[in-house]
């Protein structure tokens, strides 16, 4: 028998009101909860939306000022690719007893950690810069730029065996230790290849570097990958 059939029989056989009263009760209690699970459920999706949305602005904001979403990268100079890379390319520097070696393969960079201590540090010392292009060790200044050096990075990367924390850095030359000129931080977790961006707007009246750190590894005998890499610069 339903509960709607035992109200009827209650009523009409003369139980009283009182059982008619108690399932009246448990019927809105039950209403209410799934009510209540229902506005728990609508608030959680809630959050989650502002959540997308604020994580969605954040890199917007890296952007502003550089391109337009989806346009061509027609307006810019590559001034490295690890397309034609090799190890000479880069100055390896570890810090704080950090223990890392890097490789370079086919185009695909491999930083492998002995330990979890410091951060292995990889310069790059290869630049193709000028008009006609020249091969330079570091990226020399240019006041011909109107306003602000707009710089991008990107690569795909991804951990192996660990967790790594990984900063694109742009570098003055000869700026003291832990000064920099912009910088972009992400925390690798997947053995799977991520898409990563980078946009930076830095002063074009000194020479700098493009440095990439490793820190914070979770494991020792872990390596981070990066292939595709492209330092570029937006012509203004």
């Amino acid at each position: 028998m339903s509960l709607t059939d035992f109200l009827q029989f209650a009523a009409s056989s003369g139980v009283g009101g009182v059982v008619v009263a108690l399932a009246n009760h448990f019927l809105t209690k039950r209403k209410t909860s799934a009510e209540i699970d229902k506005l728990n459920a609508d608030t959680e999706l809630t959050k989650a939306q502002a959540r997308q949305i604020t994580n969605s602005l954040n890199d917007l904001s890296d952007k502003v000022g550089y391109k337009l979403p989806d346009v061509a990268h027609s307006t810019e100079t590559t001034i490295y690719t690890s397309a034609d890379s090799d190890r000479f390319d880069f100055r390896l520097l570890n810090v704080d007893n950090a223990e890392g070696e890097l490789t370079v393969r086919s185009g695909v960079l491999s930083i492998s950690r002995a330990n979890t201590a410091g951060t292995t540090q990889i310069w790059l010392e290869k630049y193709k810069y000028g008009e006609p292009a020249e091969l330079r060790k570091l990226l020399p200044k240019n006041e011909n730029i109107s306003g602000t050096r707009k710089l991008r990075v990107s690569c795909e990367i991804k951990a192996v065996g660990g967790e790594h924390t990984i900063l694109f850095i742009i570098k003055g030359e000869k700026a003291p230790l832990g000064e920099h000129m912009a910088t972009k931080r992400e925390r690798i977790t997947q053995d799977e290849w991520m898409p990563i961006e980078a946009y930076f707007q830095v002063s074009p009246g000194q020479n700098c570097f493009f440095r990439i750190d490793d820190r914070s590894v979770s494991k020792p005998g872990s390596s981070v990958q990066i292939r595709n890499l492209v330092l570029a610069e937006k012509k203004s």
